[in-house]
């Protein structure tokens, strides 16, 4: 492996598309797409995550997106797992556990281990699960002592020592929490803290970063928000005047403030030395994703070859400035990307900047039809070649976001690159009205579609 292979191998966590799967045919598309990829974008991926709902009497308990896996999907991610050596793992980050499950007594706990039985049975290995009181009795370990127990980023792991508390309850695979995004200082102290844990117990602890998710820096809605999403789905929430209208959508639509860095909790690496910074402090890069339910459906298998890669759309990040709800937008209208790549490993080592106009894709590898004289290269650099992140401007502002702390209110250095006026909170913008044709509402993109704009460009 080069440097940047090695730099990027077993480093990416990938959610699985649970949304596309909900009474639609979407399971083997997911599925024929690892198949095409490359084996170096293979490679790259430490596992794929997914959503699962525990059912037992009258309780239920699952995740906070309100989505979940089709049992056909369940069939083709193991399926996955098996011939891509891929590992899976199970989502139940739901903060509000059912009290039967902690006070029921044995039945309950005994119910949950079947059920969770029947999917290691299959092979699975690796579950996020938010219940420090079932870690710390150690049942979990006992029934299942070769899996990777994951805490869910909802526990706002944000410090040190709440990183040695969580090892000290079971977990092995830390998700830290979205703040330290921008605070590098503090990813340091826990680097230093698990690297001599790990050499002094003989461990393989792994700590983890959700670096590309659009959730507002110490969002006061945010508890709320999943509580209420985990029984009504993120989409009911994100539709409703009275909850996405006066929340999530309110700066995430904004035609100011809806581009900027601190309206989500992202990660923002544009060089390479700044990607390198990270990967140096974290284990594995981790993006959301489950809610993703414009996926074409199995039929759409019989005219296309689909493939994972990474991909460029143009449109999606136009000059650095769109916001959360336009580039979502783009993406679906979009739903092509001929400027690709195999890996991230290539990317970086092509020095592709701006890093952030990558995202993970998928593209038909069959029957491409490309105008006369189209160089993907050429495409790329004139387009990115005046683009806003590749300013100083915003490389200075890059820098700085590594270790802001997302202290706002006294720092206003991301409306200064943007070029808007000050403001303290966004918490506080006026509501936005919702329409099915804002954004917000979800649209299927038929792959025919796809094709169709395909050949025109």
């Amino acid at each position: 492996m080069n440097k940047w292979e090695h730099l990027t191998h077993k480093r990416f966590s990938t959610a699985h598309p649970d949304a596309s799967t909900e009474g639609r045919k979407t399971s083997r598309f997911f599925y024929e797409c690892w198949k095409n990829a490359s084996q170096s974008f293979r490679d790259e991926q430490f596992d794929i995550y997914f959503g699962k709902t525990f059912h037992y009497k009258d309780i239920s308990w699952g995740n906070v997106m309100g989505v979940e896996a089709s049992d056909d999907a369940m069939d083709w991610l193991f399926r996955a797992q098996d011939d891509f050596g891929i590992p899976i793992s199970l989502t139940m980050n739901q903060m509000n556990i059912p009290v039967e499950m902690l006070s029921g007594g044995k039945e309950f706990s005994d119910a949950f281990i079947d059920w969770l039985g029947e999917f290691h049975k299959r092979g699975l290995r690796s579950c996020t699960i938010c219940s420090p009181h079932m870690m710390r009795t150690g049942v979990l370990q006992r029934n299942f002592a070769d899996m990777i127990w994951k805490n869910t980023v909802n526990q706002i792991v944000d410090n040190a020592q709440k990183v040695v508390n969580c090892i000290a309850l079971g977990y092995n695979f830390i998700q830290l929490d979205r703040s330290l995004n921008r605070n590098v200082g503090e990813l340091r102290n826990i680097k230093k803290y698990v690297d001599e844990y790990n050499r002094k117990n003989n461990t393989n602890v792994v700590t983890c970063l959700l670096v590309a998710e659009a959730c507002l820096p110490f969002c006061p809605y945010k508890r709320e928000h999943d509580d209420i999403q985990a029984h009504h789905t993120a989409q009911r929430y994100s539709e409703s005047p009275e909850l996405g209208g006066i929340t999530c959508n309110t700066w995430r639509s904004h035609p100011q403030y809806g581009a900027l860095p601190r309206a989500g909790t992202n990660c923002f690496w544009n060089r390479r030395d700044t990607f390198k910074t990270y990967a140096d402090l974290v284990d594995v890069f981790k993006t959301s994703g489950r809610l993703i339910n414009w996926r074409p459906d199995d039929s759409a298998l019989e005219n296309t070859t689909p493939k994972h890669c990474y991909g460029v759309v143009p449109e999606r990040v136009r000059d650095g400035k769109a916001t959360e709800l336009e580039k979502y937008r783009a993406t679906q209208d979009s739903g092509y990307w001929i400027i690709s790549r195999d890996s991230f490993a290539d990317i970086l080592e092509e020095n592709l900047v701006p890093l952030m106009a990558w995202d993970s894709v998928f593209r038909d590898v069959g029957g491409i039809q490309r105008p006369p004289g189209y160089d993907e290269l050429d495409e790329f650099h004139r387009f990115t070649k005046d683009h806003f992140w590749n300013t100083k401007e915003y490389y200075d502002l890059e820098t700085i976001l590594m270790n802001c702390k997302n202290e706002c209110w006294k720092c206003h250095k991301c409306e200064d690159a943007y070029g808007v006026p000050h403001i303290d909170s966004l918490v506080g913008l006026p509501r936005v009205s919702l329409s099915r044709s804002s954004g917000a509402a979800s649209r299927t993109v038929s792959w025919s579609a796809i094709r169709d704009a395909t050949s025109k460009q």
